[in-house]
């Protein structure tokens, strides 16, 4: 069924939803209980950040799935096929490394925080970028053993 919204709506509407997330609530619930001081989704240097910390901390949350975290599986097939998702999910770890960029180069410190667990504090954003374009190649490479050799 097509869709009844001009594109430009459609993408304007959607911008405006904002997915709180399980893991989101209970890091706002700990900030609370330790009586830090921080912001949820604050702008800063053009990008949003999940919290403002203390005026010079980000922590950003996010999901394994879609943020391509390095043991999180791709999508096969589905209705819209596996290449589609494998594009949004690429472009959600581009966006995420910008952003990580920005916020650095605005003089900001960077936590990230999977919903995993696991803590990243990248000093740059580009030892974060190649890591998860190594842990890339090597899903890639198990997927396709002939790849390896073209890698």
């Amino acid at each position: 069924m097509p869709d009844r919204v001009p594109p430009e709506v459609r993408r304007r509407v959607m911008s405006k939803i904002r997915s709180r997330t399980a893991l989101e609530d209970d890091v706002a619930g700990l900030l609370r209980e330790a009586g830090v001081p921080f912001r949820r989704y604050a702008k800063v240097a053009g990008f949003e950040a999940d919290f403002l910390v203390g005026g010079d901390l980000i922590i950003d949350v996010r999901s394994c799935f879609w943020h391509l975290h390095g043991h999180a599986k791709l999508p096969r097939g589905g209705m819209l096929g596996a290449g589609y998702w494998r594009r949004k999910l690429e472009r959600n770890r581009a966006r995420d490394a910008e952003k990580v960029r920005a916020w650095l180069s605005a003089g900001y410190r960077v936590a990230i925080l999977w919903e995993c667990g696991e803590w990243e504090a990248p000093a740059t954003a580009e030892p974060q970028a190649q890591r998860q374009q190594q842990q890339q190649q090597e899903q890639q490479r198990k997927a396709d053993p002939q790849l390896s050799t073209r890698l």
